[in-house]
């Protein structure tokens, strides 16, 4: 999984990647380590990002593509309808 850091920061106004690590607080390798598919963040990590605006998109990439191309007859969600899928089920995970 490689995690579009750039995206976020940018869109996010983090100015370097030691700014968005200490704002979830995990190390600077880390993030480099999501943005080039290395490793990808831990489950809590990942909540903390989409709550701060990540979208499925940025945190899961193509992924996502193939996820949905592996069901080509059905109706194919819109990017808000996923984050909204994805929030739905991390909330349900963390009770």
């Amino acid at each position: 999984m490689s995690v579009d850091v750039q995206s976020f920061m940018k869109r996010k106004g983090f100015r370097n990647q030691t700014e968005l690590a200490n704002q979830f607080g995990v190390s600077q390798s880390a993030i480099s380590s999501w943005n080039a598919g290395v490793h990808g963040p831990t489950y809590e990590t990942c909540v903390e990002l989409i709550k701060a605006g990540m979208t499925i998109r940025e945190l899961f990439g193509e992924e996502i593509d193939e996820i949905v191309k592996k069901e080509p007859n059905t109706v194919k969600p819109s990017q808000d309808e996923i984050t909204q899928m994805v929030k739905t089920a991390l909330r349900t995970l963390a009770q």
